[in-house]
């Protein structure tokens, strides 16, 4: 293009208009010539330069090509504004006030020319000034602008983020369009001037996988938001493929490109081996070949004989956290064999036909299907690569089955029956710890489910997962009506929806669903918000108390609240206890203008249990006068009128075991030493955050003095903050209080 400017205009003007269209009525613009015109659609017509008439010669190409195709695009002209101003003259000096409001211009680039500036004896300039300035007002603000994460599925993750007020004053925040699955200990406050404040993030553990990007506002009384802009990539930890070149003899070589229900996969974490009889001969991750501008293969596959072999293929697919089987090509070994060219690679093609992994805890497990496979048809299929004992049971709402070691088969009426519904919810028990490993393709998502009036055991058909109020929407669900799962439960109330512990309903699971009405409903296809959803497991898994909810097979609901304002509920636990054993463990939530506990007890049989609370913050147990009895499947209390639970502050709960931990220093900066008495009877100690996170545990106890230098699990420094020693011995455990200056 050509632009003529009567404008004396800076470096930065000149880069700011470079790659950009121009209005045409710019200050100082004499002349402007554009290569590209457009129609009123917008579509590019011959471009030409208009003719102009003078005294030089024509223009001819002396050191290089006459025409030149390889440009930048030229953006449409930039988007400008006016600003309101106004300006006063002190002697040399021209003051410009800008009248917006700062949160305005905060952030932008503004522009200022100045023309008809005169001297003392009326000497005007002989071109316009232009210079700008780049505005940076705000007080609180990010200590940093991007956070690239990756998270493993189902695995905690937390970090800090410091928020900064720069200002001579205090100032109140809020930060908003916080996705569901991510807690902040202080999404709202004050911070003091001159000063940081170290926000707390916690990723829900289950959250799916995929790919998130978002954005995080910090506003403040300045009224600006500020971004904080974060990549998060959740994983699954793919199989492990691996194979030794060194012992093989021969190989053969692929070349190809991943085609997932005719989709060419652009994913460079996505795999693909070849194995031989179950044997993996050979992996590669996909790779992007910028000659071709193609993603390809490079596969090696490697065997002791010459030729002959069937090679299986499989591909990871790392975006859904899936293993697809049933692949083509079919490949049979030929030493020194070729396969494809890096211009034509061979299709590696595969519909959705999954190798689903679903693992098993030692003892109950309350698990549902997502997968049509004839693996479902009976259990001696479903359960052929699992390590079995006599007793290893799985059963649903009206059928079990039951393994005999001596036949090495099951029996009982699911094998003769139809076998494993989708929909439905099965409980198994294992002795061993173990993963079900099973192939199909998706279930039908538009599957219809009937619930009947009374207790329904309910499967989820989904592969990711979804809140409860997502996955629950195709029906209208009765007043009183309760879901749960193995560990959380949530009860539906007419005014307030869905209420409880359980919020989410997780891929793999099973539920519980007791329904005042007959129901056929779907789930949906797809989660509204892509991927993400989950079902926290904070404190079943890591909490002090040691709940060991696989034991049992059944469970009852209780929504209680505690009495009196003595207790900073926000810092509270709530456990069921049958003896020295617990039973049950939950924080509070807010229901209306107060805190509840929506808490799961697990049993067999009646028993009598007590009601433990927890301080978080000082390390403080108390025992509830009232009591409860277990009864399966039951639910204690509602959101209107939970059960009211007595604790007297001036009571804590004291145990019958000897004083066995003393710590020093505290507080401590660098480590803190953990004075034992009678080490040969503890069998384990343990440090853990305010939210029962264990960071630090030695079960070999083998000496009298511990030292703990301040580390989490992975090696990392943990924060400044309250943390809590406990020394098990049996079934009793002391528990101690640390705090950590930096």
């Amino acid at each position: 293009e050509f632009r003529i400017w009567n404008l004396a205009r800076t470096k930065k003007h000149i880069e700011l208009d470079m790659n950009s269209k121009l209005h045409g009525n710019e200050m100082g613009l004499a002349a402007y010539y554009p290569f590209d015109k457009y129609n009123n659609l917008g579509i590019a017509l011959d471009a030409t330069l208009e003719d102009i008439s003078g005294q030089a010669a024509d223009a001819t190409a002396t050191g290089g090509d006459v025409s030149n195709t390889d440009v930048p695009n030229i953006k449409d002209a930039r988007p400008v504004q006016d600003v309101a101003f106004n300006w006063v003259v002190n002697e040399d000096q021209v003051i410009i006030n800008i009248n917006e409001q700062p949160s305005l211009v905060e952030k932008c680039v503004l522009e200022f020319t100045m023309d008809r500036v005169e001297d003392m004896r009326e000497n005007r300039i002989a071109s316009p000034a232009t210079w700008t300035a780049y505005i940076k007002q705000n007080p609180v603000i990010w200590d940093e602008q991007f956070l690239t994460i990756k998270k493993e599925a189902y695995v905690d993750y937390d970090f800090t983020v410091d928020m900064l007020n720069i200002g001579g004053t205090e100032q109140s925040y809020r930060i908003s369009n916080i996705p569901s699955w991510l807690f902040i200990n202080e999404a709202e406050g004050t911070i003091a001037p001159d000063s940081r404040k170290t926000l707390h993030f916690t990723i829900d553990p289950v959250v799916n996988i995929g790919y998130y990007d978002f954005s995080l506002f910090l506003e403040s009384d300045f009224g600006y938001p500020e971004k904080l802009n974060i990549d998060l990539a959740v994983y699954k930890q793919a199989p492990v493929w691996e194979v030794n070149p060194g012992d093989y003899q021969y190989s053969m070589n692929v070349i190809g490109q991943v085609k997932i229900s005719d989709v060419i996969s652009d994913d460079t974490n996505d795999m693909v081996a070849a194995f031989v009889n179950g044997q993996c001969r050979g992996v590669v991750n996909i790779d992007y070949v910028k000659a071709y501008d193609n993603f390809e293969v490079y596969l090696n596959i490697y065997s002791n004989l010459p030729s002959g072999e069937n090679v299986e293929l499989k591909i990871w697919d790392a975006s859904e956290g899936q293993i697809i089987v049933d692949v083509t090509p079919q490949i049979v070994f030929e030493s020194n064999g070729l396969m494809g060219s890096p211009s034509d690679p061979i299709d590696i093609k595969a519909d959705a036909f999954y190798e689903a992994h679903l693992p098993l805890n030692a003892g109950w497990n309350w698990v549902s299907f997502n997968l049509d496979s004839d693996d479902l048809l009976s259990s001696d299929s479903l359960f052929r690569k699992v390590t079995l004992t006599d007793n290893d049971m799985v059963k649903s709402a009206t059928a079990f089955d039951i393994y005999a070691s001596t036949s090495n088969s099951w029996f009982g009426t699911l094998v003769t029956g139809e076998g494993i519904v989708q929909g439905e919810n099965y409980m198994i028990k294992v002795a061993n710890a173990d993963t079900l490993v099973y192939f199909g393709t998706q279930t039908d998502p538009n599957t219809q489910i009937n619930l009947v009036e009374g207790w329904n055991w309910l499967g989820y058909i989904p592969l990711t997962n979804m809140t409860l109020n997502e996955a629950l929407s195709g029906f209208d669900p009765t007043h009183n009506d309760v879901v749960k799962s193995q560990d959380a439960f949530a009860y539906y109330d007419a005014s307030l929806g869905w209420i409880g512990s359980l919020k989410y309903m997780r891929s793999g699971l099973g539920y519980l669903y007791k329904s005042y009405a007959d129901i056929t409903f779907s789930y949906p296809e797809r989660s509204i918000m892509f991927k993400s959803g989950s079902q926290s497991d904070l404190l079943t898994n890591t909490d002090a108390w040691q709940l060991n909810r696989d034991m049992y097979s059944s469970n009852m609901s209780v929504i209680a609240k505690i009495a009196g304002a003595d207790f900073d509920q926000s810092n509270l636990v709530l456990g069921a206890y049958v003896g020295n054993e617990c039973r049950g463990v939950i924080e509070p939530i807010t229901v209306g203008d107060e805190q509840q506990f929506y808490l799961t007890v697990y049993g067999e049989q009646s028993n009598n249990f007590t009601y433990r609370l927890l301080d978080t913050q000082t390390g403080t147990e108390y025992m509830a006068e009232e009591t409860g009895i277990y009864a399966k499947n039951t639910v204690s209390g509602t959101p209107a009128t939970p059960i009211v639970l007595n604790f007297d502050k001036n009571k804590p709960f004291v145990s019958n075991m000897a004083q066995l931990l003393d710590v020093y220093p505290n507080p401590f900066s660098g480590q803190v030493q953990l004075l034992l008495q009678n080490a040969e009877a503890i069998d384990r100690v343990e440090i853990s955050n305010a939210i029962g996170k264990v960071l630090y545990q030695n079960s070999a106890v083998n000496t009298n003095q511990l030292i703990w230098n301040g580390n989490n699990a992975s090696g990392s420094y943990v924060p400044a903050g309250v943390y809590f020693v406990r020394v098990y011995s049996g079934a009793n455990v002391q528990s101690t209080k640390i705090i950590k200056l930096k």
